[in-house]
């Protein structure tokens, strides 16, 4: 569905622990349409992967949302490429969609963007696709990501969208950084979130 106009329409059959209202996923109709879509996708894949390769962004675009979802190789490595394309339209829809999967390339190329982005508005979307690619499974070396920006970033937004990203996924570390943020950040707002944080709230 993301090749077409409804993005998402089709994602509660390829979600793993959908199931329908008053039954379960792995019985009765709803089971037969969940693994057919999963076959399908699978048979598709390649064709996505090359897509997402495509000159136009745009249609680069519909193939990160969908790739996005996939465990396979192949689509992993296509999300480090749309992190690193050329289009920044392409880069935001790879932030925006990281993060359902692990993906330990994903947050090195995050990681390189987050430091040489000078739009802040990047950067944002940047830590919270570190947030979700941690609580995925890729903690530590997002952590220390997150943790530098938190502390260093020029822009509030960013440092106080680290913080609150390495809460959703390691709150010890979170509390830990939050309690020095609360009395060295130079922004009231962000002090405000860390003291929240650090309280454990």
């Amino acid at each position: 569905d993301s090749i077409g106009a409804n993005d998402g329409a089709l994602r509660p059959l390829l979600a793993p622990d959908t199931a329908p209202a008053g039954g379960s996923a792995s019985t009765g109709p709803m089971a037969a349409a969940h693994a057919r879509a999963k076959e399908i996708a699978h048979d598709l894949e390649p064709a996505i992967v090359a897509i997402a390769r495509h000159p136009d962004p745009t249609l680069r675009m519909k193939a990160v949302i969908l790739l996005a979802h996939s465990p396979t190789d192949g689509a992993r490595d296509a999300m480090v490429r749309a992190v690193n394309d050329s289009s920044e339209a392409v880069q935001r829809v790879a932030l925006s969609s990281l993060g359902s999967e692990p993906n330990p390339r994903a947050v090195i190329a995050v990681g390189r963007l987050l430091g040489a982005q000078e739009s802040w508005a990047m950067r944002v979307l940047a830590v919270d696709a570190l947030g979700r690619l941690g609580a995925a499974g890729s903690g530590g070396d997002a952590a220390e990501l997150l943790k530098n920006a938190a502390l260093h970033d020029a822009y509030a937004l960013v440092r106080e969208g680290a913080v609150k990203a390495i809460a959703s996924f390691d709150v010890p570390r979170a509390r830990l950084l939050a309690g020095q943020m609360a009395s060295t950040d130079p922004e009231p707002r962000v002090r405000e979130t860390a003291a929240v944080i650090a309280r454990g709230h």
